[in-house]
C-alpha cells in the first residue's frame, strides 16, 4: 500500500527519510494511514490527533527563507479562526518536517450554509489582513470547533497582491458565490457573473479582488463590505 505522494516518495528512496522514520516508527505506518497528496502524509495520531509528515519543498519554507517548523506553528497561532491548530513539532530536519493537529470534520461544500459561506470569505478578509496568503480551495476545508477552517497549509506564504493571486481568490470567491447563492457547482465562471439572479455586490466583490489598482487595505475594506451585505440579507 503506498503511504507517501511523489515528493515524500523520492526523498524515501533517496534515503532522506531514515531518520525521521526511525524516530516516529511506530506512529508512520500503513495502517494508520488516513490520506497523502504530493507534499505530505496523514497518519492517525491518537482518538483527539492526527500526525502529517511533510516535506520542507512547499511555498512557506521556499517564501520564508527557513526549514525551521516551528517559525510555520508560530504564524499559524496568529490565525486560529481559520487555520487548523499544529500542536507539536515532533520532527524537523532539512527535508521534512512532522507535526501532530486536532481531528477535524469534513466540510461538505454543496451542502454550505450562510454561516459557513460567510466563515470563508472571512478567511480571505484575515489572510489579507495578516499579509499572507494560502489556498482556500475546497479540499483543503474542514470543520473544527464549529467553523469552517482550512486545515492544510503548507503553502501558506507572504501575500504578493499580483495577477496570479487576483486571478485564483476571484476565482475562489465566485466558486463559492456560485454554490451559495445559485446552488450549483458549475465552472463555468463568467455564466455566473451573467446570471441575474446573483446580487450586485457579489459582481462588485468579484471584480474588486480582480482589480490592479487596489490595495491590500482596499480588498479589507472590501471584503467587509461584501460581509456586511451578507449579514443583512440573513440576519
Amino acid at each position: 500500500m503506498k503511504i507517501f505522494g511523489d515528493k515524500l516518495t523520492y526523498l524515501y528512496r533517496c534515503g532522506s527519510l531514515d531518520i525521521v522514520l526511525r524516530f516516529m516508527k511506530s506512529l508512520i505506518v500503513e495502517e494508520a494511514l488516513i490520506e497523502y497528496n504530493d507534499n505530505s502524509s496523514c497518519f492517525q495520531f491518537d482518538n483527539n490527533q492526527v500526525v502529517k509528515l511533510c516535506t520542507t519543498d512547499v511555498k512557506y519554507f521556499q517564501k520564508f527563507h527557513t526549514t525551521d517548523a516551528s517559525k510555520f506553528q508560530q504564524l499559524s497561532a496568529t490565525m486560529p479562526y481559520i487555520l487548523l491548530p499544529i500542536n507539536y513539532v515532533l520532527y524537523n530536519d532539512e527535508h521534512v518536517f512532522a507535526y501532530t493537529q486536532p481531528t477535524w470534520g469534513i466540510f461538505d461544500v454543496n451542502s454550505m450554509d450562510t454561516k459557513s459561506f460567510f466563515e470563508i470569505i472571512q478567511m480571505i478578509r484575515i489572510l489579507l489582513d495578516n499579509n499572507v496568503t494560502t489556498s482556500i480551495s475546497a479540499h483543503y476545508l474542514g470543520t473544527y470547533s464549529g467553523r469552517v477552517i482550512i486545515t492544510e497549509y503548507p503553502n501558506l506564504r507572504p501575500l504578493e497582491l499580483n495577477n496570479d493571486w487576483r486571478h485564483e481568490m476571484s476565482k475562489q470567491a465566485l466558486k463559492y458565490i456560485n454554490i451559495y447563492y445559485l446552488h450549483n457547482n458549475d465552472h463555468n465562471y463568467l455564466k455566473t457573473l451573467k446570471n441575474t439572479h446573483l446580487p450586485a455586490y457579489c459582481h462588485t466583490f468579484y471584480h474588486q479582488l480582480n482589480d490592479a489598482s487596489l490595495s491590500r487595505l482596499d480588498l479589507i475594506n472590501a471584503c467587509d463590505v461584501f460581509l456586511n451585505h451578507l449579514s443583512i440579507a440573513n440576519p
